[in-house]
């Protein structure tokens, strides 16, 4: 481990905080882990680590790791949470490239905007070995503080890809892989011959699929409902959807 200096300047606090705002996330760059777990799983990823943050003199840190040891008030200070795991992290972003080749499932998000559902389907996809995530431009930050803790590490992990969703399907629809669209009109997944590489595309819960995604799908499918309610969480959908492809 590399000996980090003793106190957050500060500098160091303001920095990490404006952090917590998108512009400065993407100006710099970076973006912030917070927690135990978290922060394990970062330091076993590839990820390139800007600075940790730590009070607790027993947490240890394995590796090349720039360790700043500070006091519980300054995490605070510096902490999006009402109050402080104890360890932060500041980590470079890494852009993920759409996959050349697709054996399995892969998992197309338009619109999504919902952070919680974000980070869900990403921890979600993750367990369930989906190979990449392509998202519209228009769905949640994948950085975003409340995505990144809801996939719990699985963003350290799983492939995901934004721009326009038109063009990153293209190429793929045009080699014959199949898009399979989640809809409320679609037919019932229990009746849907399942068949690889795919992929499967979930809507927002206000706005559903785009009409330029529902225009390139392959084939509509829907979950079957018994009661009153209108629609599922998206991140509900998404995970039933892909446990009954996948199985």
């Amino acid at each position: 481990m590399i000996p980090g200096k003793n106190g957050a300047s500060a500098q160091d606090i303001k920095f990490v905080r404006s952090l917590q705002q998108k512009k400065f996330r993407q100006q710099n760059g970076l973006f912030v882990v917070e927690g135990k777990k978290m922060v394990e799983e970062l330091l076993r990823s590839p990820f390139e680590i800007h600075s940790i943050y730590t009070a607790g003199a027993s947490f240890k840190i394995p590796g090349p790791a720039p360790v700043i040891r500070t006091k519980d008030g300054d995490l605070e200070r510096m902490s999006s949470f009402a109050t402080s795991p104890g360890v932060l992290a500041v980590v470079k972003q890494k852009e993920w490239k759409p996959l050349e080749q697709l054996t399995g499932l892969s998992l197309v998000l338009d619109g999504m905007s919902d952070p919680g559902n974000m980070g869900t389907i990403i921890r979600t996809a993750d367990w369930f070995g989906v190979e990449q995530i392509l998202c519209s431009a228009n769905c949640v930050e994948l950085w975003n503080a409340k995505v990144v803790q809801a996939t719990m590490g699985s963003v350290f992990r799983m492939p995901v890809v934004y721009g326009a969703l038109p063009e990153l399907l293209k190429s793929y629809i045009e080699s014959g892989k199949k898009l399979v669209a989640a809809t409320m009109q679609g037919t019932s997944f229990q009746a849907i011959e399942k068949s690889f590489p795919a992929l499967l595309a979930i809507g927002s819960e206000a706005n559903g699929l785009s009409a330029e995604v529902l225009a390139l799908a392959t084939t509509q499918i829907s979950i079957p409902g018994r009661g009153k309610t209108e629609s599922l969480n998206a991140g509900v959908a998404a995970g039933i959807l892909m446990q009954q492809l996948m199985q």
